[in-house]
């Protein structure tokens, strides 16, 4: 396939082809040349790309990490049963001794801040299977 760049560095058109394989997953390499100097005889250049892969049932997730939504889910879900229990364990604890030990309170931030990382790991991949970016910071 020829590809003709823009001169004045714009955007080019975009090319959509679909390439498909029922083996096993594929890695593609594409290559550049400039057989004739035209673009990078003076210098290097650069040359700025999208490239947009999607599987054939649609999912913007690679064949490494299919179905990896649902396991962030059992996570959430192993993770916050963990935490119902470390909260009652710590309430039982304050009824009898009327007090924490500062590590143990250190501990309870600790695992609140890893549940709001899981939120947002969660967040970010349940987008991104939609739209290929995830959350945009």
């Amino acid at each position: 396939m020829m590809i003709t760049l823009p001169a004045g560095g714009e955007w080019g058109p975009w090319i959509d082809g679909h390439l498909y394989t029922a083996k096993r997953p594929q890695v593609w390499y594409w290559a550049i040349s400039d057989c004739e100097n035209n673009y990078f005889a003076t210098s290097p250049g650069r040359i700025r790309f999208e490239f947009i892969a999607t599987q054939p049932d649609g999912s913007e997730f690679s064949a490494e990490r299919s179905g990896v939504q649902w396991i962030l889910l059992l996570q959430v879900l192993v993770f916050g049963a963990f935490s119902c229990h470390f909260y009652t364990a710590c309430r039982r604890f304050v009824r009898s001794a009327e007090s924490l030990h500062p590590l143990v309170i250190t501990l309870a931030c600790i695992i609140a801040l890893q549940a709001l990382v899981l939120l947002f790991e969660v967040l970010h991949m349940w987008r991104y299977a939609y739209n290929g970016y995830g959350l945009k910071a």
